[in-house]
C-alpha cells in the first residue's frame, strides 16, 4: 500500500510515535519533509510517468541535490538552534 505524504509543516505522528524518542520523531519529519523537496523537484521538470530506470542522469542527480539540500538546511536550522542532539549530524556537513 502506498503512504501519502503529508504537505510541509503538516505533523507525520502514527500509532507508534508516542514510543519514538525526540530523535525519531524528528529524523521521520525529515525523511518526509525530504521526500516532499523530492515530489516538488518531479513535479517540476521530470515525466513522473517514466520508469525510473529510463530516467537520464541529470535527472537522478536532480533529485538526488534535492533531497541533500533539503536535508542540509534542516540539520543547519537544528544545529543553530542549540541542539546537542544535532551536533554529530553537523560535522557530517563538514566532510
Amino acid at each position: 500500500m502506498r503512504r501519502k505524504i503529508a504537505p510541509a509543516g503538516t505533523p507525520t505522528a502514527s500509532p507508534e510515535a508516542s514510543k519514538k524518542s525526540k530523535d525519531d520523531l524528528w529524523l521521520d519529519e525529515l525523511r518526509a519533509d525530504c521526500a516532499r523537496a523530492i515530489v516538488t523537484y518531479l513535479k517540476a521538470g521530470v515525466n513522473i510517468q517514466k520508469p525510473i530506470g529510463s530516467l537520464s542522469e541529470r535527472e537522478l542527480l536532480g533529485i538526488a541535490e534535492a533531497c541533500n539540500a533539503r536535508w542540509i538546511v534542516r540539520v543547519s536550522e537544528r544545529h543553530a538552534a542549540g541542539d546537542p542532539a544535532a551536533a554529530e549530524a553537523a560535522e557530517l556537513l563538514l566532510i
